[in-house]
């Protein structure tokens, strides 16, 4: 191995470094201090395999040298009052850039050649767009999408190789979608740079279009050669969307078409139209009729389509963590103690409750050969099928119902459960597992981060969010289709459905977004002010509930919305 060899083998090593740093359990969240987004697409950019790497490569490593700079010097200023981890990232950073230097002040001629080549764009035609316009905040949007699907589908492609697909093919598509990934990472370090030449644009839109014609090339030869790689092939078409999205809207930088006038879209107008005040709400159904009921400490609120509130007691201090209608005024409950089937006293209704404690914190209905059930999903990952829920509340307990705890097959922190169909989508960890109606795994969904919600976008598809995450997930074969450009320190609690690709999501804050999917833009905002635990729609209102746990306060937000154009 020649000496510049060994150079680009020392950055590889410290980029895979960082990228296991990031990967793996930290004693405080990463997220909360630098952007992991960022890292990934450190790590596509200098992480490339040795005899992988070309000049085009080595210039776009140039590129990327300030962005690398620039993350140092935050890490810097956190390690005062930094945690161990927090010491782990400044270190593998500060490895990581000792290295690039080294590798960059060496007199090689490909390094010479590139360099030469960088300086040269530095002489064409400055481009006059503002950093924080909405234009480069659009494009750093959609660079930041390609970075987070290449990450999600990278994993996908190497269980792909170990378990022996066209090893060669994938190595090749593995390649081509991480220049896609370093792409994208070089077009944001560049936009956050106080001078943008068109050359430098030119170079990276015209290297993210032929990667991304060889992707489309290599697809096809999966497609065409191997019957047992179609899910793989299903998996790269959020990669292939991203990454024309990406190309399209940088290549309108250099054509001229693009500026920093907003373009006409629809915006969301929100509304606040109602303020609730009462013990902390936190959980929601949506009934038969429309309306929604809302559980919390000791209180049931419903919310009727016209906006029309009333609450009920529960006649106790325990927090509803999940409700669901099983009956008029009849509420399945999941609490710190179980499931209880509740019905106010005066309804002669005696409710139920199971004879064992876990905490039930999802309850959702689905019919079972021909019999209507309630399916519960613990915070440990167990869940179990209720029948008879108005009688004696029995588990459901047959011969195709094999016996045995899912806890190990779906992970030890259940957050939501949605049930279509025969399918059971349960997002646990940083996953979307999905089950058949025994209980039996299927399949699961890697998003790479932490996911807190779910809601039901079409026939085959759910929108998943959590810390730093919106994604569209085709449950029916396994796949996300869309991940959207979240900054990694937003974490978004809960995701409901306003219309066709537009949806609304809640970060605990309280403030309050809708997202349109088509575009991936943020097309509104409130802030509510308060803490939010969920969002429920009833009819044209959108509803916002949470609030202080240990006191009374503004707890519900009537929100009405409308669509207009920009």
């Amino acid at each position: 191995m020649s000496g510049h060899e060994k150079r680009l083998q020392r950055v590889r090593e410290a980029a895979d470094n960082l990228s296991q740093l990031i990967d793996s359990a930290n004693n405080v969240p990463l997220d909360n201090y630098v952007d992991l987004t960022d890292i990934r697409g450190l790590h596509a950019s200098l992480g490339m395999e040795v005899e992988e790497i070309t000049i085009q490569d080595l210039e776009r490593i140039i590129i990327v040298r300030d962005g690398l700079y620039n993350i140092v010097e935050t890490t810097n200023d956190l390690e005062e009052n930094a945690q161990h981890s927090i010491g782990q990232l400044l270190h593998a950073l500060n490895r990581l850039y000792v290295d690039l230097e080294a590798l960059l002040r060496s007199t090689h001629s490909i390094v010479e050649e590139a360099k030469a080549t960088v300086a040269k764009q530095s002489e064409t035609d400055q481009i006059p767009l503002s950093a924080g316009g909405p234009i480069a905040q659009n494009i750093i949007n959609v660079s930041n999408e390609v970075i987070n699907t290449v990450t999600i589908n990278q994993r996908f492609i190497q269980i792909n190789i170990l378990n022996g697909l066209s090893v060669d093919t994938l190595r090749n598509l593995k390649v081509r979608i991480q220049r896609l990934s370093a792409s994208a990472f070089a077009v944001k370090v560049h936009l956050n740079a106080k001078i943008i030449y068109e050359g430098t644009i030119k170079f990276l839109t015209a290297g993210a279009d032929k990667v991304l014609t060889d992707i489309k090339a290599l697809a096809e030869v999966l497609r065409e050669t191997f019957s047992s790689a179609s899910d793989l092939v299903k998996s790269l078409e959020p990669v292939i969307n991203a990454g024309t999205r990406f190309v399209r809207l940088v290549g309108g930088l250099i054509t001229g078409s693009l500026s920093d006038d907003e373009p006409e879209m629809k915006l969301v107008s929100f509304k606040i139209a109602r303020l609730m005040q009462s013990r902390c709400l936190t959980s929601s159904t949506v009934q038969k009729d429309g309306s929604v009921a809302i559980g919390g400490r000791g209180i049931i609120v419903t919310v009727e389509t016209s906006g029309k509130t009333s609450h009920i007691s529960t006649e106790s201090n325990q927090a509803i963590l999940a409700i669901a209608e099983v009956g008029p005024t009849i509420y399945a409950l999941g609490t710190q103690d179980g499931l209880e089937i509740w019905s106010q006293s005066h309804t002669g209704f005696r409710g139920q409750h199971t004879s064992f404690r876990e905490k039930v914190v999802a309850i959702a209905h689905q019919r079972r050969k021909g019999t209507d059930t309630l399916i519960t999903g613990a915070g440990d990952g167990g869940m179990r099928r209720w029948w008879r829920v108005l009688q004696d509340l029995e588990q459901v307990r047959d011969k195709d119902m094999i016996a045995r705890d899912v806890v190990n097959r779906i992970g030890r922190s259940l957050q939501a459960l949605v049930v279509r169909g025969s399918q059971i989508l349960v997002a646990v960890n940083n996953k979307v597992a999905v089950l058949d109606e025994d209980f039996d795994l299927e399949r699961e969904i890697d998003l790479n981060q932490r996911v807190n919600a779910m809601c039901v976008l079409s026939q085959n598809e759910v929108v998943a969010v959590g810390e730093g995450i919106v994604a569209v997930v085709d449950f029916s074969v396994g796949v996300f289709t869309r991940v959207l450009g979240v900054p990694a320190f937003v974490d978004y609690v809960s995701v409901v459905k306003l219309a066709d690709n537009l949806i609304a999501v809640a970060t605990a804050e309280g403030i309050i977004r809708a997202i349109d999917l088509t575009s991936g833009a943020e097309s509104g905002e409130v802030n509510v002010q308060m803490p939010v635990k969920g969002l429920v729609v009833a009819g044209r209102h959108l509803v916002a509930y949470g609030g202080e746990w240990n006191k009374t306060g503004k707890s519900l937000c009537l929100i009405s919305w409308d669509e207009a154009a920009s």
